[in-house]
């Protein structure tokens, strides 16, 4: 299945809404933000796949690159961070075909998250689209970013609590 940007929000959105639906209750109790993850890539899962027989997996904390430990490149001076993005969806055996990774915080995303991202969309791991999301539990709303590695500046949305 062909995933432009418009399919992706749809997915992050869906994805996010029930979440919100079904789990809120985690987003607003102190739970360790893994279990609020775990919820939510089983919702990416259920919505990637409707409709198609997709290739792609969503993982979690995923550190590897086939074989190797996940890095970027950190400095001006080339130093390397080992990295474990917080959700990935991805073709396991493909390196080639990267589709989302997510960095994701209780409250608001940092610089940090930010760079990791960015350091994803570029080689050697080219997903196509990298995502920020704030879950925000004492806000109305989830704070999302949507980054592609055509455009690293993204676009910021929200998904309502109350909908």
């Amino acid at each position: 299945m062909l995933m432009d940007r418009d399919k992706i929000k749809w997915l992050i959105k869906k994805s996010l809404r029930e979440l919100v639906r079904r789990d809120a209750g985690l987003i607003h109790r102190k739970v360790k933000e893994e279990c609020i993850n775990h919820r939510l890539a089983c919702y990416l899962e259920r919505f990637l796949n409707v409709g198609s027989s997709t290739l792609y997996s969503v993982d979690l904390e995923y550190n590897k690159n086939c074989n190797d430990p996940k890095k970027i490149i950190i400095d001006e001076n080339k130093n390397v961070k080992a990295i474990r993005p917080d959700i990935i969806i991805h073709e396991r055996e493909n390196n080639n075909n990267n589709l989302i990774a997510f960095e994701i915080k209780k409250n608001y995303t940092n610089r940090h998250d930010l760079e990791k991202i960015k350091g994803l969309l570029r080689s050697p791991y080219k997903y196509k689209y990298g995502c920020l999301i704030s879950y925000l539990p004492t806000k109305s709303y989830i704070k999302v970013k949507l980054l592609s590695n055509q455009d690293q500046n993204g676009e910021e949305f929200r998904v309502d609590k109350n909908e």
